[in-house]
């Protein structure tokens, strides 16, 4: 037996070219100008460590305005604002002058206009 730790069998990048070739697409195997597989797995780990640094400053940065808003309400806050009560005071009607009902007369006038109608309901 062999004490040396097994190391994984390496694809043979060379067979794997042709292969490609064979399939008719471009070589993959060598990264391109444009498009390089190492560096788009690198992008991706700054990005995640990135965004997670972000969001524990920005959650420290809310718990910290959450602590100071808390703190100068507890601290400023006296209790409610004592009002003086005035004593309601009802309002005075005022006196009136007795107005003068006038009396208007009414005259029958339906024989002289001809008028002999009588209405009988339902």
């Amino acid at each position: 037996m062999n004490d040396s730790p097994h190391e994984p069998e390496q694809p043979d990048l060379n067979e794997q070219a042709e292969q490609v070739q064979q399939a008719g697409v471009e070589d993959l195997s060598e990264p391109t100008p444009d498009y390089d597989y190492d560096t788009e797995e690198r992008d991706d780990t700054v990005i995640a460590r990135a965004l997670k640094k972000s969001l524990a400053v920005f959650l420290v940065v809310a718990a910290v305005v959450a602590v100071i808003l808390a703190a100068r309400d507890w601290f400023t806050h006296d209790g409610p604002p004592i009002t003086k009560r005035t004593p309601l005071q009802v309002p005075q009607v005022p006196k009136r002058p007795e107005a003068d009902i006038p009396r208007v007369p009414f005259s029958d006038i339906t024989d002289e206009a001809g008028i002999d109608f009588v209405h009988e309901n339902g």
